[in-house]
């Protein structure tokens, strides 16, 4: 199967997760980028967005595909990991 973009990857898994096991444990969040060590105002746009579509983009919307079949199972848990660099900045 090809996607257009992982958003609609994330979708897709989702809903064959939810259909073919009418269940699941626990989601886990485990993707992130960093931008080459630089100011951020030299940091090339795309090399931006790339940070930000895996780092808060890629969480929220596996949480968003998630969430709603928890919610009504009354039963779930998400585990979202993130390097110290994802919570932390170079002084440069």
């Amino acid at each position: 199967i090809a996607f257009k973009d992982v958003s609609q990857c994330v979708i897709f898994s989702s809903r064959m997760l939810i259909k073919f096991f009418n269940f699941f444990v626990c989601p886990v969040n485990n993707a992130g980028a960093i931008n080459k060590n630089n100011k951020i105002w030299d940091v090339p746009l795309e090399e931006f967005d790339n940070v930000i579509d895996t780092n808060i983009k890629g969480t929220a919307n596996v949480m968003r595909h998630f969430l709603p079949a928890m919610i009504q199972r009354k039963h779930g848990v998400i585990v979202n990991f993130s390097s110290g660099w994802g919570r932390s900045a170079a002084a440069q």
